[in-house]
């Protein structure tokens, strides 16, 4: 195992999916990172991969652009800089890359002044490739390219309707909630993982979701698109015995109560 150098200028992390993803969805990008006294400095240029194996019909039936390429060069909020320090402090590495074409692949190059780069490889990779996708949510929300996470729930009964807003902002990774409009506090950020990873646990059929805000009783959700989707209805268990949609309803009453005190 190698350590992470003590002082390096710029840190270049090269990543790419393994090689048995197929195109469209075979990507690769070249992400450079700076620290400043306030700031990161962010170079990051993504890169599709052996699209030219596709037609256009092709692509476009898996819901993406034809050039889905993307560039970007500017500012992240410092506080990616404690994110990164945290990570790189605490993970193990090797000098070299452990062959394995089933598993993504990634590379980080420490530029340190006078001295030709030190590359190292990731022991394990996923906690650094939730990191790296955390990142990339918060370069696309700075650049403009997406908006931040937003979901609405409302749970109508006879008593009234209660509308709870959960809103995760990357850029600066702040988690807030808002119920009946009215703000609550933040909470902390390992909430947003909790709750993108319980919510997407459900099958949502998308085809049948409405477009119209729900009036009648149940429990719906929406995400920003206009889209609603029905607990058990529209938004349901992903296997006959699964219990995924309890869980989601519990955990979003939970960071609801949470947020409240």
């Amino acid at each position: 195992m190698s350590k992470v150098p003590a002082s390096w200028h710029k840190l270049t992390i090269k990543f790419q999916t393994s090689e048995v993803t197929p195109p469209p969805y075979a990507y690769s990008y070249a992400l450079d990172l700076i620290e400043s006294e306030n700031m990161l400095l962010v170079d990051f240029d993504q890169r599709y991969l052996d699209r030219d194996e596709l037609d256009e019909e092709a692509i476009l039936e898996e819901g993406f652009e034809l050039n889905s390429d993307y560039a970007w060069k500017g500012e992240l909020n410092a506080v990616w800089i404690k994110e990164l320090e945290k990570l790189l402090s605490k993970e193990s590495f090797n000098h070299d890359r452990l062959a394995n074409e089933t598993e993504n692949s990634i590379e980080l190059a420490f530029n340190i002044d006078s001295a030709e780069a030190i590359k190292l490889y990731p022991e394990k990779n996923e906690e650094f490739e939730y990191f790296l996708q955390e990142i990339m949510q918060g370069i696309y929300e700075v650049s403009g390219k997406e908006k931040p996470f937003q979901l609405e729930y409302r749970d109508i009964d006879r008593q009234g309707e209660l509308v709870t807003n959960y809103s995760a902002e990357f850029a600066n990774r702040n988690f807030s909630v808002q119920r009946r409009g009215q703000a609550l506090k933040k909470l902390p950020w390992k909430w947003t993982q909790e709750l993108m990873g319980t919510v997407f646990m459900a099958d949502f059929l998308v085809d049948d979701a409405t477009r119209e805000v729900p009036k009648f009783s149940g429990k719906y959700l929406s995400f920003g698109d206009g889209l609603w989707y029905e607990f058990g209805e529209t938004m349901v268990e992903p296997a006959s015995d699964s219990i995924v949609l309890p869980r989601i309803d519990k955990l979003l009453n939970q960071l609801s109560e949470e947020a409240a005190r």
